[in-house]
């Protein structure tokens, strides 16, 4: 299945982990460990998946469409890379 997800923000928790980024799942599902796409300024990065949270409920192994805005802490890329409206996408 594909995942789509509009990034809504973007934090810099200061942990060994990477970005935090948040948002609505629009579809699809994605797993702790997975290798994603940002896509960002029409440009494609692949980043890793190494955390990820919704609202008092932390360090999930997965996390799908219909659920509250979801925390998504990547590595591969640096904070300043990435913005508001940004799109993680899996593309199958």
């Amino acid at each position: 299945m594909e995942f789509k997800m509009v990034i809504q923000d973007v934090f810099n928790i200061k942990t060994n982990s990477g970005p935090t980024v948040t948002g609505k799942i629009e579809k699809g599902n994605i797993t702790l460990g997975e290798k994603i796409i940002l896509v960002s300024n029409s440009s494609e990065i692949i980043v890793e998946v190494t955390k990820l949270e919704k609202f008092e409920q932390e360090n999930l192994q997965q996390v799908k469409a219909g659920t509250d805005d979801v925390g998504i802490t990547i590595s591969g890329i640096s904070f300043d890379k990435i913005k508001k409206g940004d799109i993680l996408i899996i593309k199958h």
